[in-house]
């Protein structure tokens, strides 16, 4: 079957794409009048969970109208003097990639690299990729990274194909497997076996039924072109901005010789925001490590000074500040390793600065200080992400009526705690209904199996759900793998937030409010808006294959937002940034906003934005700073001592 270009650029449109200035409706037969109005049910289901009436609100919100909606879900084109979609631009060549097997074909067998399920399909596409790497990058930029790092970007890609294709790649292979078995069922597996089935149904794919595929999963195409794009757009801005801050990292951080180069690079330390960027970690071949974060870091330029100027001041305990650089856009942090205290006495210092950093993290309005974001250093806890201090107030989620008043009342109270940081016990319920305790200070093991890959690519190559082994809880202290139990230490992790509040208190009037306050004027820090489990549980969707044969029921995917919608109420604050919520998903990625630290804006990289009306992080932690007293300071005692009240005990394990 041969590529169909052009209905690619309509089938795999979405939702938002196709109601844009850039398709135009076309006269259309029956067969499309009809699809048409399949489209639309599949939006209102999404959209309303079939609800007309709330339908009819949704698409009205955005003046529209159901007779605009159908003649663009029926016969569409693109607009011959319209821009292409980024998307469209990268179909073409990913496609003769993928099907042509152009390349050397030699990049991946090295000694060490763990297989991917069917990566021999993707081997001349991310060799075709990196040279646009090359092209894109200076020779001395790029001789930073010796060959393992290169292996380890190469790798990276890889793994983010195979992870989307290898659901919809494995189900062909086991029908194959049951079609050639003699009883027509699935063969045990076994670690001996050839690949002689999955070889050629690598090359059956790239010979025929990949263009096939194509024409009936269009929006597959779409996602490998964006996947491809967004690996080279952030491998070439990181080797380049490497190459650009490498004497300041050298100075102030690592402190390598000239000559030493990366050797490893990790990825996947947080979901993939604002077009594929995501924080990665460099080891160079000295062994120093160095986090690079893509995203303004002027925040944690200010933090750490701010915790030099605490040390520097005789506390009760001191904090270990992270050495950050702050680049246009990005930035660079010192790596914090997860290692083992040395005595008793270490964890319960580490408790105590525990206390300690709660009481910081309170008065600077801070929220989301979950077991995720706090790593045990030894005797230090540190925080290794501070995006979310500052937070400004939640208007968005108070539209107060009669009915509700009284909550919203008692949510404030709640707000204003020292419960919103996120290190006190905040109990969820998982996935499984297993309650679970998600604070910055409880030691989180899943239980829950974990999919791994047997014997790859091989005949014999099986999913299969195993128990999970993981035995770090990076967020906990411990000596030499026995961790620690809160529990063990309350009164010493009461002791710390109690003695440093009385500190904070005489730093407030030794310093000034506005003294302190002043570097984190107009700093951008991250509003969440959704809890991120839920973006995944979109995401999932729209990675599904049985999704993607229709770009506008694929795309009604992310239209579950919708449901989200007050639609009784006048103004919903946060329905202008629906619209980047789903522009961000359908590219795979999860929904990124900021506000300036002393504003109500909300916006994302794509324009978007809201005024909330809230009271800004800036101004919350004035307020908190200046009615900060030793009487707050008992009464926010008192909320820890009820919070940690339940948490269990090592001696009450073994009743």
């Amino acid at each position: 079957m041969a590529f169909d270009l052009q209905r690619i650029l309509t089938n795999a449109a979405t939702i938002d794409e196709l109601l844009g200035p850039n398709y135009e409706p076309q006269i259309g037969q029956k067969d499309s009048t009809d699809r048409a109005a399949l489209r639309l049910a599949a939006w209102c289901r999404s959209a309303s969970s079939g609800d007309w009436g709330l339908f009819f609100k949704r698409i009205s919100r955005d003046k529209l109208s159901i007779d605009q909606v159908l003649s663009r879900f029926a016969d569409v084109r693109h607009s011959p003097d319209a821009p292409k979609p980024a998307w469209f631009v990268d179909v073409q060549w990913t496609y003769q990639a993928l099907t042509s097997g152009f390349g050397s074909g030699q990049l991946f067998f090295v000694d060490g690299a763990d297989p991917r399920p069917f990566e021999k399909l993707f081997y001349a596409l991310v060799e075709h990729a990196e040279i646009y790497v090359i092209d894109k990058t200076e020779p001395q930029a790029l001789a930073l990274f010796n060959k393992s790092a290169r292996l380890d970007l190469r790798i990276g890609l890889l793994k983010l194909l195979t992870d989307l294709y290898a659901p919809l790649l494995y189900s062909k292979f086991v029908a194959i497997l049951k079609k050639h078995s003699l009883d027509g069922k699935l063969p045990a597996s076994t670690a001996m076996e050839g690949a002689d089935q999955v070889d050629r149904m690598v090359e059956d794919l790239r010979a025929t039924e990949l263009a096939a595929l194509f024409a009936e999963k269009p929006v597959l195409m779409r996602l490998t072109a964006t996947i491809v794009r967004q690996w080279i757009d952030t491998t070439a801005e990181l080797i380049t901005r490497l190459h650009s801050d490498i004497i300041d990292i050298r100075a102030v951080i690592t402190h390598s010789a000239p000559d030493v180069k990366v050797q490893a690079i990790g990825g996947e330390l947080s979901d993939p925001h604002n077009l594929g960027h995501s924080v990665q970690i460099l080891t160079f071949e000295d062994q120093t490590k160095l986090v690079y974060k893509p995203k303004d870091l002027r925040l944690d330029v200010a933090w750490h000074d701010l915790i030099v100027i605490f040390n520097a001041s005789l506390p009760p305990v001191d904090l270990k500040p992270v050495k950050a650089i702050a680049c246009h856009e990005y930035g660079w942090t010192e790596f914090i390793d997860h290692i083992s205290c040395e005595s008793a006495q270490d964890i319960e210092l580490f408790y105590r600065r525990s206390g300690a950093w709660l009481a910081v993290f309170h008065l600077f309005a801070s929220s989301d200080m979950h077991y995720e974001n706090i790593l045990a250093h030894g005797a230090h806890p540190v925080p290794i992400d501070l995006e979310m201090i500052l937070q400004a107030s939640t208007p968005e989620a108070e539209q107060e009526v009669p009915e509700t008043a009284a909550l919203i009342e008692a949510s404030r109270s709640v707000m204003n705690s020292v419960l919103m940081v996120g290190m006190l016990p905040s109990y969820s319920k998982s996935a499984n209904n297993k309650i679970f305790d998600a604070g910055g200070l409880n030691a989180i093991q899943s239980i829950a199996p974990v999919g791994v890959w047997k014997n790859v690519n091989t005949d014999g190559m099986r999913w299969m759900q195993v128990p999970s082994n993981a035995s770090e809880t990076p967020n906990i202290p411990h000596i030499n793998g026995q961790y620690a139990q809160l529990g063990d230490y309350l009164p010493a992790f009461v002791d710390g937030f109690e003695q440093y509040s009385h500190f904070l208190l005489k730093q407030r009037d030794a310093i000034g409010i506005a003294t302190l306050l002043r570097p984190f004027k107009n700093l951008p820090v991250r509003k969440v808006i959704r809890n991120t489990r839920f973006y995944y549980m979109l995401l999932q969707r729209l990675k599904d294959h049985r999704n993607m044969g229709d770009g506008v029921t694929w795309s009604a995917q992310a239209e579950f937002l919708s449901r989200l919608a007050d639609w009784d109420a006048k103004d919903d604050l946060l329905w202008p940034l629906q619209e980047a919520e789903r522009k961000a998903l359908v590219n795979l990625n999860v929904p990124h906003f900021v506000s300036p630290s002393d504003e109500d804006l909300v916006s994302a990289i794509t324009g978007h934005q809201t005024q909330t009306g809230a009271t800004s992080g800036l101004d919350r932690a004035n307020e908190r700073l200046s009615q900060w007293s030793a009487l707050e300071v008992e009464r926010q005692v008192a909320i820890i001592k009820v919070s940690t009240s339940f948490v269990s005990r090592s001696d009450s394990d073994s009743n």
